[in-house]
């Protein structure tokens, strides 16, 4: 999907944690993929999928709030490394 974003997030399971996470993020990015899953630890495992839209808050402002969670995010979409001049 263009413009989609995916993110694999780790943030600590309390509760409630889940909740609050999502609702940081409503109204701001579509979700277009989630996944959650208990470790059975004090971790909480999230594949998220969100579109970016255009003219809207992008990667660093999403990447911002769930640092603020204190969750750890690792991005998993693969990008292009950047078009060599000349080729």
């Amino acid at each position: 999907m263009p413009g989609e974003e995916l993110y694999r997030i780790e943030f600590p399971e309390r509760a409630g944690a889940l909740g609050r996470f999502l609702d940081a993020l409503a109204d701001r990015w579509d979700i277009s993929l989630f996944h959650y899953r208990s470790s059975g630890t004090t971790k909480g495992l999230v594949l998220l999928g969100v579109a970016m839209r255009e003219g809207g808050p992008g990667r660093e402002a999403f990447e911002a709030i769930v640092v603020r969670r204190r969750a750890a995010v690792c991005t998993a979409t693969p990008h292009p490394p950047p078009a060599r001049a000349g080729a």
